[in-house]
């Protein structure tokens, strides 16, 4: 009788297993941010423009990704150029919602590095970067703006795009808590 039990437990345990791993796999329940990123300050190589990125989003994603789906995906930016538009600063709203029709996302953050630069006293070589968050659900910006970085002297690249990676991770901290 324990044998009979026993081999019935045993077989429905394997049958179980092997029809639980057959099952789809159950969408993530975490919220999904979709990146748009774009840098224009830099006429450079690939190589630095690839450093410039890691810099500004590399602790962004790292930070956000237990909590939240994070996605960075350029082939969204490809469907805007598609469309004529080829500065990622001027795309309206419902373009960047409407290139996101094939990918599931609830939030999509918007980086824009520009180029801004003076040349005459006292003012020293800026930094600007153009910031839009929206609520796709909800179909407007929760955010929209523009982050600054002003060098005391003569900066790195890492020291520049740093200085904007934290000032993003403050701003997107207040809409995405990680607690």
């Amino acid at each position: 009788m324990k044998r009979t039990l026993l081999l019935i437990i045993t077989m429905f345990v394997l049958v179980s297993t092997c029809f639980a791993s057959k099952l789809p796999e159950q969408p993530s329940s975490k919220t999904t941010i979709s990146i748009l990123y774009s840098d224009t300050i830099l006429d450079t190589d690939i190589k630095t423009k690839q450093l410039a990125k890691t810099q500004i989003l590399g602790l962004t994603i790292e930070n956000f990704s237990p909590k939240y789906t994070m996605l960075l995906d350029d082939k969204h930016i490809q469907l805007i150029n598609k469309s004529g538009i080829q500065e990622l600063s001027i795309v309206e709203r419902r373009d960047i919602i409407n290139s996101f029709s094939d990918t599931p996302t609830d939030y999509i953050v918007v980086i824009d590095v520009l180029p801004l630069t003076t040349f005459y006293a006292p003012m020293r070589d800026r930094t600007a970067m153009q910031l839009r968050i929206i609520d796709v659900k909800s179909d407007k910006y929760l955010y929209s703006g523009r982050l600054f970085y002003l060098p005391k002297n003569s900066a790195s690249l890492k020291g520049c795009y740093g200085e904007l990676n934290k000032q993003l991770n403050t701003i997107l901290l207040n809409y995405f808590p990680l607690n």
